[in-house]
């Protein structure tokens, strides 16, 4: 408004004139405004707000003024006719540079269709609901202090407006000459107020842009198979046994199969990067691997290790690293689609497992690592001794999509591992498989006993009895015999041999000569260490010989 008018009278209306009944037009909404019947002649402003709820919010306090959305493309001629029945055309904006750029278009055509106009805004720039949602008044703000303002506006006796300079003006000289009000410095409760409202509203148009109907949900990605039957993309998984169950084996078997795209155990395994995290036990991993590659005969590609831990929680300084966060960051640029956090005691250091509260924050976390990076989150944790599922709070085991369990029977080389899904939430779950070790050399010596070869173990089924590579462990100062159980338990614990194949191998790791090696395999035969396998069909005994065990897999 320009020094010297009169103020638009409070009550009459923004149009500054009564309001009467024969000049009452209902304009609905749900009807283009380019396209709308044209009203009879007016005298007083036509307004132009930016969105539904605004048209809303201002019939609600001006029911008698005429008013529609402003239309998103060019204006009409028809829409530019009508409009000319009125004295002045207010367009409202809001402070989005969007807002503000469709309002200066609207101008520019208001300007070449000869109309005068002003652009105006609500107190502080917010939306014109918001505006009157907060109670603020609906007059001018030289009537009435957080009143509309009016940015800029024009006259068709004036000159026209030069739009490039206007363009240039900063933002803070385009206020009305006669309103400096601003809410930011001259009311900070005021704008922390405003800007809450806005949160709040940005926030609950997110919640409904996701609202799904049961349509929708045939939109959402089925799930993708790591591990046909074990492992999927996209979830939080967890390993839990007691110490030396073989957990760890299990996890880096995984690691290897997925950087590599080798299937496991005949399960088809999708390729893609690996990220093992070995919070624990760093020195073992050396040989593991190294019993991987020459299980499978090939290098253990794709699988990236970091042989620290990493700490999921927040730390409490905030001078700290959050390596969380920073681990997030390195998984934008590696994009792993496995993630191993080995274990999840020596990642939450300082985390109480037992308390629902502090180990929801970790799901939280974990849960936003697994929406970052769409990999498999797998952590490997101990249960209680003698005791099923992972120690600690429900609400870690809750979030869990995909668990399993480890148990272990008997000792040594002859121990036979359990591998149960215990829990899948989009699969049936009870899924197992029987696991045994099977040593490798894996280095020229060992560097406690400079007499043996260093070796290592990876977990192959049950039922693979191949003796290739396998090399035994056994003592010097032992008798013969003692040798020939320990080599026959070691190369076989679960699997089938012949008399020659056994006695080779005497020969080989024992030290023996040939006759003392045909003698040692009557010792085993004769000491009911040994049994011949049985005919699967006939029963009777074959040249394949076996381990004698109970029924429950131990050794007799």
């Amino acid at each position: 408004m320009n020094a010297g008018e009169t103020p638009r009278p409070k009550g009459t209306g923004p149009g500054g004139k009564d309001q009467t009944e024969e000049k009452v037009r209902d304009y609905d909404q749900n009807t283009s405004p380019n396209s709308f019947v044209q009203p009879d002649e007016f005298s007083d402003p036509f307004w132009l707000v930016e969105r539904g709820d605004d048209l809303d919010a201002f019939r609600h306090v001006h029911p008698n003024d005429p008013a529609t959305v402003a239309p998103e493309g060019a204006l009409t001629p028809e829409f530019t006719q009508t409009l000319k029945q009125f004295s002045c055309v207010e367009i409202f904006q809001s402070g989005n540079p969007a807002s503000q750029q469709r309002a200066r278009e609207i101008a520019r055509e208001l300007c070449d269709a000869g109309l005068g106009w002003e652009i105006v805004q609500g107190c502080g720039g917010m939306p014109l609901v918001q505006h009157i949602g907060l109670e603020f008044p609906t007059t001018f703000a030289e009537v009435e202090p957080n009143g509309i303002e009016i940015i800029r506006r024009w006259d068709p006796s004036e000159p026209r407006p030069d739009f490039r300079e206007w363009d240039a003006i900063p933002e803070a000289e385009k206020r009305s000459a006669a309103t400096q009000y601003d809410p930011v410095l001259d009311e900070p409760e005021l704008a922390a107020k405003v800007a809450a409202e806005e949160a709040k509203d940005t926030a609950v148009d997110a919640m409904m842009s996701q609202l799904l109907d049961a349509d929708g949900l045939e939109d959402i990605p089925d799930p993708e198979w790591l591990i046909k039957g074990w492992l999927t993309r996209d979830t939080l998984a967890r390993i839990n046994g007691e110490p030396n169950t073989g957990k760890s084996l299990v996890a880096l078997d995984w690691a290897g199969c997925v950087g590599t795209g080798t299937p496991w155990h005949g399960c088809a395994t999708e390729k893609g990067t690996a990220l093992y995290v070995i919070a624990e036990g760093v020195r073992g991993f050396k040989k593991r691997k190294r019993a991987w590659v020459k299980h499978y005969g090939k290098a253990m590609s794709g699988v990236l290790f970091y042989p620290e831990p990493i700490q999921i929680k927040k730390p409490d300084s905030p001078q700290a690293v959050d390596q969380w966060v920073t681990l997030a960051e390195v998984c934008k640029k590696i994009k792993p689609v496995l993630i191993v956090l080995d274990t999840q005691s020596r990642v939450t250091v300082g985390v109480e497992e037992n308390s629902n509260t502090e180990m929801g924050v970790i799901v939280a976390r974990l849960e936003a690592m697994r929406r970052l990076t769409g990999a498999c989150v797998l952590l490997a944790h101990h249960t209680p001794k003698g005791g099923e599922g992972g120690r600690g709070a429900g609400a870690m085991s809750g979030a869990i999509n995909t668990e399993f369990q480890m148990v272990k029977k008997g000792r040594g080389l002859s121990s036979i591992m359990t591998l149960e899904n215990t829990k899948e939430k989009d699969e049936e779950d009870g899924r197992k498989i029987l696991l045994r070790l099977k040593v490798y050399s894996v280095g020229d010596e060992d560097p406690y006993d400079l007499d043996e070869p260093m070796t290592s173990v990876v977990l192959v089924h049950e039922e693979d009895d191949s003796a290739e590579d396998v090399i035994p462990v056994v003592s010097d100062t032992d008798d013969n015999r003692t040798k020939a159980r320990q080599i026959t338990e070691q190369i076989w614990p679960f699997g089938k041999f012949s008399k020659a194949e056994a006695c080779r191998m005497f020969v080989q790791h024992g030290s023996m000569a040939q006759a003392t090696a045909y003698r040692m395999w009557d010792k085993l035969i004769e000491d009911q260490f040994i049994e011949p396998v049985p005919h699967v069909s006939t029963g009777h005994p074959t040249e394949k010989f076996r381990i004698r065990r109970t029924a429950g897999g131990e050794k007799e």
